[in-house]
Formats: structure tokens, sequence, C-alpha cells
């Protein structure tokens, strides 16, 4: 008796296959924290199992009904889309649409040509569903676009920054490092620019993306997989798809299942014994219980932690650090985890009225605080949340001053180019009333963003504040001068200003 495995052997295939092979190599060679790196959405777990999806690809019927399905869930997401009800980035679901209207539109004419009627109709509904939701959704999207995407420019300066190390060069940051290859490479022009305060995770676009977590291997492996694009005039369609729009999950699964789509190459394995088809199905059951514990336990955990956020927004503290404990114990290697705690633990340390506990809730705060850091030591933002930590502890634990300055001063050295970031740290002089030091903070923000009505405030708060009431009035016009007559602040502005004049 023989058993028959057929497998489908494409460019596609082969694409994901090199780079799953460059990821795994970065897993090991790059990153810090190998859990959060398997887990990221470009991460090893999603190019294998894309992969193993593409080997098993072969049916054709499974191959139509695939489709069709993608159909459906296509023309929900555009029904959902005309009652502007969320579906994730607007950006994805503009590709997503763009991407299947095209078949859409080729299903009706071959459907026209065959002369079936009930097809057509049923075609013509998803194509109006989808292109109604496109349409509404490009009317939102379009005149905020320039503050939700990474221009391509920028996108190649980070991946260049990564190549050109040769530290990183070969393997790349990690699929969890984005965006501390983002805040090190940031360029500071990019302040002049609407998306100035956003820290990107993704790059510009997948093969950006791809070169900078995973290196000159996941530059090589992409192109690879981008060379199965070539072909057809729907091929080139995708290809240029893939190229100029940011990075999705949603949408990599798209392609996927449309370049699967063709005739490929078949292999068939032939089990000719009991104990060959004993082995391949044990082998394959163990690697099917390992994966599904481990997906049931990184999935229990984001829904406990999406309950403990819920139960924070409804100001249930307690109730969410249960939660948060809860979560961290399922899957301990996910530094957001680490920091909301902190945070929570600092809450409920401020909100409670037993002397004995606000000690234990600190050490906690600043012992997750750190262990933060731990898991994301490339990581600006988890580093800023230990320094919030250490400065809301100023003039109650000693040396927090120290541990404040050294946690910002740590901070902008992954960030070198965030005039927000100096802003904080210049607060935490003023707060510790080194107002020569304020300055140089505030002045420091100026210099990577010269509209910033927030550092001329706070820079006028702080000459004031040493005795320049000439200096206060002047940055604080200028603050004025920046902002504007209908911003909201305007009007606390034009107050400071007067109150400087009547002192000088």
């Amino acid at each position: 008796m023989k058993s028959k495995l057929t497998f489908s052997l494409s460019p596609v295939t082969l694409g994901l296959a090199a780079i799953t092979s460059a990821s795994l190599v970065s897993l090991f060679v790059a990153s810090s924290n190998k859990i959060e790196a398997l887990l990221m959405p470009f991460g090893p777990l999603t190019f294998s199992a894309l992969t193993i999806f593409s080997l098993l690809f072969v049916h054709d019927k499974a191959k139509r009904l695939i489709l069709v399905s993608l159909y459906v869930a296509t023309t929900i997401v555009g029904l959902l889309s005309m009652y502007q009800i969320p579906t994730g980035s607007m950006t994805s679901t503009v590709t997503l649409l763009i991407v299947v209207l095209p078949l859409l539109i080729g299903e009706i004419l071959k459907a026209i040509k065959s002369k079936r009627e009930s097809h057509i109709a049923f075609y013509s509904i998803m194509t109006f569903v989808v292109v109604s939701g496109l349409g509404i959704t490009l009317w939102q999207l379009v005149p905020h676009i320039n503050e939700s995407i990474l221009p391509l420019k920028v996108g190649w300066v980070i991946t260049l920054d990564v190549l050109k190390n040769p530290k990183t060069a070969l393997a790349g940051v990690g699929a969890e490092n984005f965006l501390g290859a983002f805040t090190k490479a940031r360029p500071a022009d990019i302040n002049l620019t609407p998306i100035w305060p956003v820290r990107f995770t993704t790059n510009a676009n997948l093969l950006f993306h791809l070169a900078a977590t995973y290196g000159l291997l996941g530059m090589g492996a992409s192109l690879l997989f981008l060379k199965s694009f070539f072909g057809s005039k729907m091929k080139n369609f995708l290809w240029f798809t893939a190229l100029i729009a940011p990075p999705s999950l949603t949408v990599l699964i798209v392609l996927v299942l449309l370049l699967s789509q063709e005739n490929n190459h078949h292999i068939i394995l032939h089990l000719t014994n009991r104990s060959g088809r004993f082995i391949f199905v044990l082998i394959s059951g163990i690697f099917c219980i390992g994966a599904l514990y481990g997906i049931g336990r990184v999935s229990a955990s984001e829904l406990i932690f999406y309950q403990s956020l819920q139960r924070a927004r409804q100001h249930e503290g307690t109730a969410a650090y249960n939660l948060q404990i809860k979560a961290i114990q399922y899957n301990p290697n996910i530094a957001r985890y680490h920091m909301i705690l902190s945070q929570t633990n600092m809450a409920l340390a401020a909100s409670t009225n037993d002397q004995k506990m606000i000690p234990q809730l600190i050490q906690q705060a600043i012992f997750e605080a750190k262990r933060a850091v731990e898991l994301a030591p490339s990581d600006v933002i988890a580093i800023e949340n230990l320094a919030r930590t250490y400065q809301q502890l100023i003039g109650v634990a000693q040396n927090a001053d120290n541990w404040t300055i050294a946690s910002y001063q740590q901070a902008l050295s992954l960030d070198p180019t965030n005039p927000m970031l100096s802003v904080d740290f210049g607060l935490v002089f003023v707060q510790l009333k080194k107002y020569p030091e304020a300055i140089t903070q505030f002045k420091r923000a100026i210099a990577l963003k010269p509209d910033y009505a927030n550092a001329y405030y706070n820079l006028g708060n702080a000459y004031k504040l040493s005795g320049d009431i000439n200096s206060a009035i002047a940055a604080t016009k200028q603050a004025k001068t920046v902002i504007g007559t209908n911003a909201v602040d305007a009007s606390i502005i034009s107050q400071q200003l007067e109150d400087l004049q009547k002192m000088q």
C-alpha cells in the first residue's frame, strides 16, 4: 500500500522559503529577544507558515474555493468601509481593495463571455461594494496621507544605514528591532514634515523592511520573492503594488494566495511502507501539537492583556493589574506587557491610601520598567518609560534624579533627532531647577524643529525661572509667531507674554 504526498514547487514558494531562511539566520544572529522576534507580523513564524501553505496549495478546487473566499472577505471589508467601520490601517485597506478590484472585474468579463447571468450579478454586486468602500476610504485617507505614511526616500535612508553597518549588514537588526533602526537613522529634516511625531514600526515598503530587519540576506530573499511577480500584466501590477505600498500582513497573505493560483510544478512523495507513514504522521503530529500549544499561549496572553487595557479604561486599576500579571505569566517575553504593568503599578501607588503597599508598588514599577529595557534594549519607548518612572520618584526615592537623567541620555542616544524627547528632557531639568541645562535642551529641540512652538514656550518659561526676562519675552514671542492665532494654545501663550511684559 502506497501513500502519496503532493507538494507545490513554484517561484513564490522558493521566494518565501528564502525569506524564511534569512529570517531564521537573523533570529539567531541579530535578535536579542528571540520570542518577540518570532511573533512579529513579518517574523520567522509568519514566513514559515506562508511557505508551508504555498507548498501544500496544490488542488485546483481548493484554489478556486480560497479565491472566492478572498472575494467575499474583501467585499465585507468594502462594506465595512462604506459604513466607516474601522478594519485596521486605512492604507492596508486601500491596498487590499485595489489589489482585488481588477480580479473582480476580470470575473465579470469571464461571466459575460460565458453568459452566466448569476455570476455576472454576483460579481457585479461585489465590485460595486469594493469600489464604494475604496472611494470612501480614499476620501478619508488622502487629506491625511502625508501624516501616516513613511516616504520611500526616508525608508531607503533607514535601510541604507543598516546595510552600511558591518555589524548589521548581513543579517539586519532583527525582526523586533525596526523601531530602533528607524529612530537611530531618522533624518532630521523629517521634523519639517507632518509625520515628524510618528515612530514607525515598519519600513516604507516590504523590500526595504525585510532588508532592514534581515540585512543583505533578507534583501536577496525578497528580490527572489518579488521575481515571482514578473510575467502577466496582473503580476506586474502586484509587483508594483508591493513596491510602493507600506508593508501589510493582510496584503502579503493576499499576494501569496494570488501568486499560488497558477499551475505549479508538483513534487510527489511516495511513502511505500508502514513505518515511513508512521514516522511522517508522528513528526507532523508533534509539530502541530507544539505549534498549537505555542499559538494558544500567545493568543491567550494577548487576549488577557487586551482585557486588562479595557479594565484600565474603566478605571478598574486592581483588575487591570491582575490581568497584566496573568498575561505576563503566559508570555513573559513581551516588552510591551512589562511597560504597561510598570505604569499600572505607578498609578496604583499614586491612588492608594495603603502606606505599606506604596513602596512595594513603586519597587515593582521600577522592576517591570527595567525588565522591558532588558527585553528591548534598542527600543527608545521602553527607555523613555523607565525615565518617566524614575522622574515620578524625584523627591521620593534617593538618586531618582540621577537615574532619570541617565535614562533620558540613553534615550537621546537612540533617538537623537527627536525634538519631543529633548523637550521632555528639558522639563526634567526644570523640575530639578537646573535651568541652564533645561535651556540647552529646549534650544536643541528648536534646532531640530525650528517651528516647534512647545519648545519656544518652554524655553521662555526656563528663561523666566532663571531670571532672564528679556530672553523669556523673545522666546515667548517666537512661540506666538510660530503657533499662529487659530491654535488652541495661542491664548495661553498670549497670557504668558503679557505677564512677562508686566514683570519687565
